[in-house]
């Protein structure tokens, strides 16, 4: 369910509750679907975090999370 919050908020331009509620997620479900890191990218992309959203989107294509590969192709190369 935080993973899902932490979408709408993102989605809804409330980055401060999707970075937390992602971070939630990473850091004590682990669920290690990518998912999670992808929001969390997405967020700290949009407040001008790149090394850490760079990170965060390698994190989310080595679980298999596909999406992340277009965003980090065009944000992180």
């Amino acid at each position: 369910h935080f993973e899902n919050a932490a979408s709408a908020y993102y989605m809804a331009g409330d980055l401060g509750k999707a970075l937390s509620l992602s971070d939630i997620v990473i850091n004590k479900l682990n669920p290690k679907s990518g998912k999670s890191e992808y929001i969390n990218a997405l967020a700290h992309l949009s407040i001008g975090g790149v090394p850490k959203a760079c990170e965060l989107l390698q994190q989310a294509i080595n679980y298999g999370y596909t999406q992340a590969q277009v965003t980090f192709n065009q944000r992180c190369d």
